[in-house]
C-alpha cells in the first residue's frame, strides 16, 4: 500500500474516532462480549493511568465524601476502583447507552451482596456537548481520554468551547479538573483548558516513560486544573 493510501486510512480513522457512531459500535461489541464471556472490556490508557490518578487523589487528601464525576466513563473501571478506595459519591456519564449498561452491570456484579455499596456510583447517559443537559456540582471532574476523542473532529474548536464551558459550570468553587491525554502535552492542555476560572495546578508525574529515536516520552499526560474564585 502506498503512502497516499496510508494517509487516507489514517484520516478516516481519526475522523471515525471523533464520531458517536464509532463509540456506539464499540460499546455494543464490548457489551456483547461481557454478556457472552464476562469480559469487562478495554481499560482506556491502561491501569497505570488509573493508578496515577487514584494515587494523586489519595495523596492530596481528597475527602471520601468528595463529589466525583468521570466524563466519558466507558465501562466505569476508574469509578469502580475509586469505590474500592472508599469514595462513595461517584457519578459516571457517557453518551453511549451500551457503555452505561456495561458500567452498571459491572458495578452491580461487584456489589451484588452489598446494597449500600451498589448505590455509591450513579451511571447516566449524557451528551456532554448538549447545552440543555443538567448536571450537579462536583468537587472533582475527571477526563481520561474523552477530550482526546472529542478533538478528533472537524468541529474541534466548537467542541472545546462547549466542553470547557461545561467543566466550568459543573465544577464547584476550588474544585479540581483532572485530565489524562495521549494526544496532547501538558503545555497544549494548559493552552486549551488553563484559562479562568480554571488555573493550572500540577502535572501528575508518570512512574515510567519510553525512549524512541533519542527522545523520551510518556504514554499519557496527566494534568490538574483548579477552579479559582476571584
Amino acid at each position: 500500500m502506498d503512502t497516499t493510501d496510508d494517509a487516507k486510512k489514517e484520516e478516516h480513522l481519526t475522523s471515525a474516532l471523533g464520531t458517536k457512531q464509532f463509540w456506539d459500535e464499540r460499546y455494543c461489541l464490548e457489551l456483547k462480549n461481557f454478556l457472552e464471556y464476562n469480559d469487562e472490556g478495554e481499560v482506556w490508557f491502561g491501569r497505570s493511568a488509573e493508578n496515577r490518578l487514584i494515587s494523586y487523589l489519595t495523596k492530596a487528601g481528597t475527602s471520601l465524601n468528595a463529589r466525583i464525576i468521570d466524563l466519558g466513563c466507558g465501562n466505569g473501571s476508574l469509578l469502580r476502583r475509586l469505590k474500592c478506595k472508599g469514595f462513595h459519591c461517584l457519578t459516571g456519564v457517557d453518551y453511549c447507552a451500551d457503555a452505561i449498561t456495561l458500567a452498571t452491570s459491572l458495578s452491580k456484579g461487584e456489589t451484588k451482596n452489598d446494597e449500600e455499596a451498589s448505590n455509591n456510583i450513579s451511571f447516566k447517559v449524557v451528551d456532554l456537548l448538549d447545552p440543555n443537559m443538567n448536571l450537579s456540582l462536583y468537587d472533582v471532574v475527571m477526563d481520561k481520554g474523552t477530550w482526546d476523542a472529542m478533538s478528533l473532529s472537524e468541529d474541534c474548536d466548537r467542541r472545546l468551547l462547549l466542553y470547557r464551558t461545561l467543566i466550568s459550570q459543573i465544577l464547584d468553587d476550588h474544585g479540581i479538573f483532572i485530565i489524562f491525554s495521549c494526544n496532547f502535552t501538558r503545555d497544549e492542555l494548559c493552552k486549551r483548558f488553563g484559562m479562568l476560572p480554571l488555573r493550572y495546578e500540577t502535572e501528575i508525574a508518570a512512574e515510567h516513560s519510553f525512549t524512541f529515536g533519542g527522545k523520551t516520552g510518556l504514554t499519557s499526560t496527566g494534568v490538574v486544573f483548579k477552579k479559582v474564585v476571584e
